[in-house]
């Protein structure tokens, strides 16, 4: 499992390479700088933050201890139905992220 951290202010994204699932941690305080520097780099790096399917927001996949929601993020080229569930699970558990998918 190759891991990138990267940080938006206090925003960060975890990304499993290998296996093309991530989680991005949303900081209890958001700028909208910090947002828009985050969506920058996804799309540079060809990587998304999971819509929920016919709503409004984002897919919710945990929690961190301290209660700062962790989204699910994928790479571009990985579907929904073919996200690597083990993966995600020894990722979440590698940066203290508490599942609830």
């Amino acid at each position: 499992m190759q891991v990138e951290e990267r940080r938006f202010g206090d925003h960060i994204a975890y990304a499993d390479h290998t296996h093309g699932v991530g989680l991005f941690v949303e900081a209890a305080e958001s700028y909208i700088k910090w947002w828009e520097d985050a969506i920058d780099w996804q799309q540079e790096a060809g990587w998304q933050i999971v819509e929920r399917p016919q709503q409004d927001g984002f897919k919710i996949a945990g929690r961190t201890k301290d209660g700062k929601v962790a989204f699910l993020m994928t790479r571009n080229d990985v579907k929904r139905s073919d996200i690597d569930r083990d993966a995600l699970k020894t990722l979440a558990r590698k940066v203290g992220v508490r599942l609830t998918l």
